[in-house]
């Protein structure tokens, strides 16, 4: 086995424990959801997430499935960063709770904790880059911007209505890229 194999590895468990605490968390949502009122704005950015886990990990697959070697420093940005996309996928959505749910008012608790943890990604990914190809490019830079300038207003601007634009906007595109992302070998 060679490095790569390894790092596939371990970014295989942290963000498939990424997409169990999503998925143990909308178990928990449907089996109560009597008890559950639902939010349009939680609901975009748990997609917007899940999203972010599963691109990450179409993106690692494509890179690590053909390394034989890879430096201490890349493999050290890549968990931060991993671990990072997980604390997001695990604060989305909520996984206890007592009585009635608003999932508005879990989005309110956590929507400034869950955005700031999208702006170190993106340091997070900026700083993985750096390590795998050495001076970033141009669209490295454009990336980081993008990815703080989200957080950014998503962490600060209280009106629903622009959070709910601003996540649609990035959903659109997300889905409008799916057709990047292949795998092979």
């Amino acid at each position: 086995m060679h490095v790569g194999d390894y790092l596939l590895g371990l970014v295989t468990i942290v963000l498939g424990l990424a997409l169990a605490a999503m998925a143990t968390a909308i178990d928990r949502l449907v089996k109560r959801r009597r008890e559950v009122r639902l939010d349009a704005v939680t609901i975009l950015a748990a997609a917007f997430v899940f999203y972010a886990v599963i691109a990450n990990l179409w993106a690692e697959y494509v890179h690590y499935h053909t390394v034989t070697a890879a430096p201490l420093a890349e493999g050290a940005t890549m968990i931060v960063t991993f671990m990072i996309t997980y604390l997001m996928a695990a604060l989305v959505l909520p996984d206890e709770w007592e009585g009635k749910l608003d999932l508005r008012d879990h989005y309110k608790n956590v929507r400034r904790p869950l955005w700031g943890l999208f702006g170190l990604n993106a340091l997070a990914v900026f700083t993985t880059n750096i390590v795998r190809n050495g001076a970033p490019k141009l669209s490295n830079y454009v990336s980081l911007a993008i990815g703080l300038a989200i957080s950014f207003i998503l962490m600060n601007v209280r009106p629903r209505i622009v959070q709910m634009a601003v996540l649609l906007g990035v959903l659109a595109l997300q889905v409008w890229s799916l057709g990047n992302l292949e795998i092979s070998g």
